[in-house]
């Protein structure tokens, strides 16, 4: 070889030409990543070792200063409406080539800027998130200060194409109208960690609105833990403190059968005694008796979508183009949503209510004396 001769760099380029595939199937089988059928794996692999290609993901990272990994940071896991979500979101990754890394805040907005600026540290090429505020958030500042694109998940603002999410405050007023329409006047909407999460407060705006347009009171609110075990005392408590409210909507589905778990430990019977409606239209919903009456969503296909709107903001080319950043949604009239009750129905849920609540006193008396 002539000593004026340049050596030019084997490139992944070449090595899915020779292979006749994709760049991003390619990055798949070198970073064992996704799925592969075996003969694309052997074929990707013959092609590397014919043109000598060495795969450097360290060095290819520090070049380009950046990864090939995209950071989420969510709230929980505790609901399985996340779970479903980051499916969808690792569906679309693996499809591209990117690995998934994954955080959850617990609904605290410290937590949540701590996560990002750790993820930023990390290099991850862009960040999928589901935030508790939208209004004045340090976390979402900082990723457009440093410019890293990101792609918001289940967070609804009106007109964005960062994200996507459904209308909760429109849902929340369908909840309403159907409350309504089945001739109750005193509900209560129960939610989790309601300060912090915007989403539960569009939910609760567009369900008071419901309320004051057809007639009925103005709903009484009470925030529970994310706990399951400490939720269900939460709960029963507040069956005891509010024996008036014949219908309740949940912020979520799991908080919604937590309700319902806790009326059974009353003695209270759905829908007989009182109603129950959630969000989300998990599939668990589905499986107890009563089915659970819901707001249903597409969590996977909205982690999906932002997956695949966060991809097209880093220029990969994705096969389909995302849908709209609003979401749709569906109301599901299931078991647990009923008329109020009334006559005989009224008294059970009175006598019950009332020996639940002396039985709750004398344990605390107990546990005082103690």
């Amino acid at each position: 070889m002539s000593g004026s001769s340049k050596y030019r760099e084997v490139t992944i380029k070449d090595v899915a030409k020779r292979a006749g595939c994709g760049i991003a199937t390619v990055s798949r089988v070198l970073n064992k990543s996704g799925f592969s059928s075996k003969e694309t794996r052997e074929k990707v692999l013959a092609a590397a070792k014919d043109l000598g290609f060495e795969f450097n993901e360290i060095g290819r990272s520090l070049k380009r200063k950046g990864t090939q990994a995209i950071g989420c940071v969510i709230p929980s896991l505790i609901n399985p409406v996340f779970a479903s979500a980051l499916q969808g979101i690792q569906d679309e990754l693996d499809k591209n080539g990117y690995q998934l890394l994954l955080t959850c805040t617990d609904y605290d907005l410290k937590h949540e800027l701590d996560a990002v600026r750790t993820f930023l540290q990390k290099k991850v090429a862009g960040l999928i998130i589901t935030t508790g505020r939208l209004e004045g958030n340090a976390s979402l500042n900082l990723l457009k200060e440093r410019e890293i694109p990101y792609s918001l998940l289940f967070n609804y603002l009106p007109g964005s194409v960062s994200g996507v999410a459904v209308d909760n405050r429109a849902a929340g007023y369908e909840v309403g109208r159907r409350l309504a329409g089945f001739g109750h006047k005193a509900c209560g909407y129960v939610s989790v960690n309601l300060s912090g999460s915007d989403r539960s407060q569009q939910r609760l705006q567009g369900f008071r609105q419901a309320c004051e347009d057809f007639g009925l009171n103005a709903p009484t609110i009470v925030e529970v833990s994310d706990a399951s075990t400490k939720t269900q005392d939460e709960l029963c408590d507040y069956l005891c403190a509010n024996s008036g409210l014949t219908a309740f909507f949940a912020s979520n589905d799991f908080i919604a059968l937590s309700l319902i778990s806790a009326a059974r430990r009353l003695g209270l019977r759905v829908p007989r005694h009182l109603s129950v409606v959630g969000f989300d239209g998990i599939e668990m919903g589905l499986l107890v008796d009563p089915p659970l009456a819901t707001i249903v969503t597409d969590p996977r296909g909205m982690g999906g979508v932002s997956a695949l709107r966060l991809l097209m903001e880093l220029n990969v080319d994705v096969e389909n183009a995302p849908p709209e950043a609003e979401a749709p949604y569906s109301f599901r009239e299931g078991g647990s949503l009923g008329r109020p009750p009334s006559g005989k129905s009224v008294a059970e849920k009175l006598q019950l209510l009332r020996q639940c609540s002396e039985f709750s006193r004398h344990g605390i008396a107990e546990r005082n004396e103690a």
